[in-house]
């Protein structure tokens, strides 16, 4: 009876353990301020993220919200966590995971500018707390959810101390053998999210529960290769090869393309990126990507140079519409290459109010979606672009790919990082309130109102906004490496030629951050039209060419129309960019007339020399007198003169009594110049000041 009896006993006791109603749940504590509580979100006790993350992990899983309003970690700041009763109740609780999320309220200038030189300390004693309760406790802490520019408190110290404790927090995690789950950077990216700049609304605490589900659960991940490898991707070469994509954290992935193999693990967040060794140019290769029983595979990878191409409508302006565009049939006989990732946006920028679904796909970072085109599916990529992969191709003979990232309309500061903007006292005024904001042109704003439709007075986002199109777009690209970036760009930010100036240095540090530091730059010069602050944008762009290192500009003042803003000849300003980047990039002896300069200046009798620092002599097209010169006298007088010229020089003659301060050439509107480089390049406008005295 005794053996039957204990029997029975083992047999319900496994039955229990094997039936989930019964079994031991493990226990999540959230810990943390008024984000983790849920303030400001509407049914908060069901939408808030730890009743969403409960959802998420199901019933094997206890989650509990030990949340407190206005919380800080630091002990001596204005609200402790650590003497409220949700501290308590999270230490009752026993939690077998903790998530610990605090920290925005130490940024009040209460209290960083007091203590937080014991922010470490203080985290480690509540890290100690909990461990006392669970020497086996999972800890996570997170680097501390963004605050964002409308803040009002955001110029006068959060921004600062908020990145601070971001970093200390880092530093904490690793010093107390925790681990790190970001908060920051997935909700970075949506200020959309946050009406009052600080707090989530039930999706941002989704993104939240989602994220600390991943880490939390494998389920959650799924194995797949950046959306960019396709059959017939073009890669870079180079010492290293990059691959990326995602997969269950802690899995090794095993990467085979032609002879090269790289192996590594996934991180915490499902993350991986394989450097394989130097790959030969050529292809095609095969691919194959081994994970957790798994296998991907693509059989036509190819190995060459990589360009990113990038600007508004003239870049975007596609083959089929340029002037000398091939035909389809001339398109689909020709080798391999080019061939270009374009990537494709949800809807157009006309000025029509956009549908429910293209708002709503704006609004999630869904505005593109890309593929590789080669064959006669490039006649709806950019003609600049095509046209400069093919000069690139003719003299390197080696598979040319270019990535398109291109929008009509679209301004500088949305192809910009967010957070750079933010760092800038100045140009962080663009992000709150940009639909009503100055630093934005007025047809952009106008443009994106007619999009808006009815939304327009709503927290709708736009591909105009400041950083939209590197969150939706840029940020897709990042662990690719490029041979160099072409960037034509400008019309619709040529109503502040100095606030250009800044966004575009701000543009090149965050394009070098994430491709590399020496990623060369090759724009064009915005042509000839009939608006009247375009001469002071072209100097701008002369003078960033000149004075950031390995930008480059193309010359187009002999191009253009005068009410057209789409020059149709990108054929002509494709192979000029292909020239630079021969020059620059590959070592080919191409000329830049962007570098020819007047270096001398003096008078004869009443001629004036203006000798250019080239030893070749000038050329003229349709000579021999050069159209385009103008001189400025005092009290602002302007006189057109026709010029002539002799070897380097150019002459011209000066009317009797003109008291002469200034020549200026090509700089107008839409100027008539003929003056060309020794080897027939258009030399661009420029402005002289004279001191002759």
């Amino acid at each position: 009876m005794k053996v039957q009896y204990f029997l029975i006993l083992s047999l319900a006791v496994i039955s229990l353990k094997m039936n989930p109603a019964f079994a031991q749940k493990t226990k999540v504590a959230c810990i943390g301020d008024s984000v983790t509580f849920g303030y400001g979100i509407s049914e908060r006790d069901s939408l808030c993220y730890p009743s969403q993350l409960q959802r998420m992990l199901g019933d094997a899983y206890e989650v509990g919200n030990f949340g407190h309003n206005g919380a800080t970690l630091l002990q001596n700041g204005h609200n402790p966590y650590i003497q409220t009763a949700a501290f308590k109740n999270a230490l009752a609780f026993r939690p077998d995971i903790a998530i610990i999320h605090l920290g925005l309220n130490d940024t009040d200038p209460r209290n960083w500018p007091y203590y937080k030189g014991e922010f470490e300390t203080d985290y480690a004693s509540l890290i100690a707390d909990l461990k006392q309760v669970n020497p086996d406790i999972r800890i996570l802490i997170a680097e501390l959810s963004p605050i964002f520019s409308g803040h009002p408190r955001f110029k006068s110290g959060t921004r600062d101390w908020h990145r601070e404790i971001r970093n200390k927090t880092q530093k904490v995690a690793k010093d107390n053998e925790v681990e790190l789950i970001d908060f920051f950077k997935p909700l970075h990216q949506h200020p959309d999210l946050f009406p009052d700049n600080l707090h989530p609304i039930a999706k941002g605490a989704g993104i939240l529960a989602k994220l600390v589900y991943s880490r939390l659960s494998n389920e959650a991940h799924v194995f797949q290769l950046g959306k960019i490898f396709q059959n017939g991707s073009v890669l870079q070469r180079g010492e290293m090869v990059n691959v990326f994509g995602r997969g269950i954290p802690g899995e090794e992935v095993v990467v085979r393309l032609g002879n090269s193999i790289g192996k590594d693990q996934v991180d915490l967040d499902g993350n991986w990126l394989i450097e394989l060794g130097q790959v030969q140019a050529g292809g095609p290769f095969n691919l194959e990507v081994n994970h957790a029983k798994e296998t991907l595979k693509l059989d036509s990878i190819w190995v060459g140079d990589l360009w990113l191409a990038m600007g508004q409508s003239n870049m975007d302006w596609p083959l089929s519409l340029s002037n000398g565009g091939k035909s389809l049939e001339e398109i689909s006989q020709e080798n391999l290459f080019p061939r270009i990732y374009k990537y494709d946006p949800v809807g157009t920028m006309n000025n029509q109010a956009w549908d429910k679904m293209t708002l709503e796909a704006v609004q999630d970072l869904r505005f593109f979606e890309g593929q590789w085109l080669s064959g006669q599916k490039l006649k709806d990529a950019s003609g600049l672009a095509y046209y400069f992969a093919k000069q690139l191709g003719s003299h390197l003979e080696i598979p040319i790919g270019i990535v398109q990232l291109s929008l009509g309309g679209a301004p500088i500061e949305s192809f910009i990082k967010r957070e750079s903007l933010e760092k800038d006292n100045l140009l962080v005024d663009m992000l709150a309130g940009w639909k009503q904001s100055d630093f934005i042109m007025p047809w952009v704003r106008q443009r994106a109102k007619e999009n808006f439709g009815d939304s327009h007075g709503t927290n709708q986002r736009h591909p105009f906004e400041p950083a939209y199109l590197y969150e939706a777009g840029i940020k897709q690209l990042e662990g690719l490496a490029f041979k160099g970036l072409i960037w034509y760009q400008g019309e619709s930010n040529t109503h502040n030629p100095e606030l250009y100036s800044s966004l575009f240095q701000l543009f090149a540090e965050d394009m070098r951050g994430v491709f590399g530091e020496s990623l060369p730059i090759y724009t064009v010069q915005l042509p000839r039209m009939s608006r009247e602050e375009w001469p002071y944008f072209r100097e701008s762009q002369a003078k960033l060419a000149q004075e950031i290192p390995a930008v480059y500009l193309a010359t187009t003042i002999d191009l253009g129309d005068s009410l057209d803003v789409h020059p149709r000849d990108k054929e002509s300003i494709g192979k000029r960019l292909a020239a630079l980047a021969l020059n620059y990039s590959y070592d080919m002896s191409f000329e830049d007339p962007s570098k020819i300069k007047v270096k001398e200046v003096y008078f004869e009798k009443d001629t004036l020399n203006l000798v250019f620092n080239v030893d070749d002599a000038l050329k003229v097209r349709s000579g021999p007198v050069v159209h385009g010169f103008e001189l400025i006298g005092s009290k602002g007088l302007r006189k057109k003169v026709r010029a002539v010229i002799s070897e380097n020089t150019v002459l011209i003659e000066v009317p009797k009594g003109f008291k002469l301060e200034a020549v200026r050439y090509g700089f107008e509107p839409f100027p008539q110049t003929n003056l060309l480089s020794p080897a027939g390049n258009p030399i661009g406008p420029f402005r002289l000041p004279l001191n002759l005295n």
